[in-house]
């Protein structure tokens, strides 16, 4: 569980960075 909302933190983060 904290691997896959590790995962998706990383990803929403890089997400947002990537938006910015």
């Amino acid at each position: 569980l904290a691997y896959a909302l590790g995962r998706k933190l990383k990803e929403a983060v890089e997400s947002n960075k990537r938006s910015t």
